[in-house]
This record gives C-alpha cells, sequence and structure tokens, in this order.
C-alpha cells in the first residue's frame, strides 16, 4: 500500500528532480523570486498518473496505487516525460 511518505521516498530514488517537479506544476523551470502566492495539492482517487494545472499551481497525485513501485514507475513518466511548454 502506497503511503504518505511516498512522494517523497519515490522521488529520490529516480531520476526526478525538484525542478521537474516545479515545471510539471508551474510551467516554469525555477521557481520565481518572490515565490508563489499559494500552491495547491489533491489527490485523485481514478487516475494512476499525477495531473497538474498550471494557471492554478495545482499538483493532483494519484491515491489508486496497491504497490511503490507501479506509483514510482508513474511519477517518474509523467514528471519526465511531460515535454512542458517547451514544445509548443
Amino acid at each position: 500500500m502506497v503511503t504518505n511518505n511516498s512522494f517523497c521516498r519515490a522521488t529520490s530514488e529516480t531520476k526526478v528532480s525538484l525542478d521537474m517537479i516545479v515545471s510539471f506544476f508551474t510551467g516554469a523551470e525555477r521557481v520565481p523570486p518572490l515565490g508563489y502566492s499559494s500552491v495547491v495539492l489533491s489527490f485523485n482517487h481514478k487516475n494512476p498518473y499525477p495531473t497538474s494545472s498550471t494557471c492554478a499551481v495545482e499538483l493532483t497525485l494519484p491515491t489508486i496505487h496497491q504497490d511503490f513501485d507501479t506509483f514510482k514507475r508513474h511519477l517518474d513518466v509523467a514528471f519526465t516525460m511531460h515535454g512542458g511548454f517547451g514544445l509548443c
């Protein structure tokens, strides 16, 4: 069963960096000098992959995984293969 510290463990065991996570849910390559006024973290009980809303600065993490390896693989895919805004 995936627990509440699984996100930190999963990202520390992959090639995912903090910059990749920030880019995934903000669309920016780095946190701006004055930061963000708010960052929203929510949870999805249906989609196995993390999603984001760059306008709302919201990261939605999946909660449906029964094992850690699948959770880690889905995070890795989302954070490393999303492409960002640079592909437009």
